[in-house]
């Protein structure tokens, strides 16, 4: 059963029949290049330069952890005391 629309007159304001739909979430931003290479100027990373900043990627969250933690348990206790 469809549903009868009575003040259809049958115009089309915009033509969508051109439009694609996108295949996913993906598509909507633009790709780099498979066959783009690193610039000459870039060396890769020694072993040494890479457990360095895994260290302080690791330290800098266990950082930001510590802080929602103390404010967290800051918060509690001033609740537990106006209780």
């Amino acid at each position: 059963m469809k549903k009868e629309i009575k003040d259809d007159d049958g115009r089309t304001i915009a033509d969508m029949s051109s439009i694609e739909r996108p295949r996913s979430f993906f598509d909507i931003f633009p790709h780099k290049p498979k066959s783009e290479k690193r610039p000459e100027s870039a060396q890769p990373m020694e072993k040494e330069d890479r457990r360095a900043y895994v260290r302080a990627a690791i330290l800098s969250a266990l950082v930001v952890g510590l802080i929602f933690a103390v404010g967290l348990g800051l918060i509690v206790l001033i609740l537990y005391l106006i209780w």
